[in-house]
């Protein structure tokens, strides 16, 4: 599955197409990859050049895999967890908050249900997404600086946009093409209230990819 447009605006739906496809996959059977970012995002040469996400060595089991009360959760539980800041906010490095119950195979569905844990990949694949369109973000010192300007506006990333003008060493013209579609879903992925975030399913039907 190669990339038919080789413009910055195609390569990014392409490879935000299969990122955000991969997670909905493990967001179905109860798992949170907790560490999407580019360097974990790799081609698989021998499956057509599809992109593929690795390193689940963060990863939290979230839901049981059956009704079977000797089914294990895995790296799930209430408070901070392992998270690369870069790529997630600094009030939300959580999967489940303090003070939630400790998950069980029998309270699992209803603490995935009411925290939604899923969505914290969301805010890391929104930060891949400007990442991977804005070229000057490549920089680590860059994305740095936008991650703790995107804190400091309470992560409003049209707010941000605004705020940059041209001359800043930023090329923004695959986000800011069809009226802005892609910082509009920038924007839906990291927004702070969960609830209103968007998934990673959901995600792909957003305008962005046309």
């Amino acid at each position: 599955m190669r990339c038919e447009d080789p413009t910055e605006l195609g390569v990014t739906r392409h490879a935000m197409t299969q990122v955000l496809s991969s997670l909905a996959r493990l967001h179905e059977i109860g798992v949170v990859h907790r560490d999407v970012k580019p360097a974990n995002v790799v081609v698989a040469e021998r499956d057509e050049g599809r992109l593929k996400l690795i390193d689940l060595g963060a990863a939290a089991l979230c839901l049981p895999a059956s009704s079977d009360s000797a089914s294990s959760l895995l790296n799930y539980y209430p408070g901070v967890g392992p998270a690369d800041p870069r790529y997630c906010r600094d009030a939300e490095l959580f999967l489940l908050p303090e003070g939630a119950p400790r998950p069980t195979t029998e309270n699992a569905s209803k603490l995935w249900r009411a925290h939604q844990p899923s969505k914290f990949d969301c805010v890391s694949a929104g930060v891949t997404l400007m990442q991977l369109a804005v070229t000057g973000l490549r920089e680590p010192a860059h994305l740095d600086a936008c991650v703790s300007e995107l804190e400091a506006l309470d992560w409003d990333v049209q707010a941000w946009r605004a705020e940059k003008s041209a001359g800043t060493g930023y090329d923004f013209t695959a986000l800011d093409a069809n009226g802005g579609a892609g910082w509009a879903l920038a924007a839906a992925l990291v927004v702070p209230d969960r609830k209103a975030r968007v998934s990673a399913e959901e995600a792909l039907n957003h305008a962005f990819f046309g």
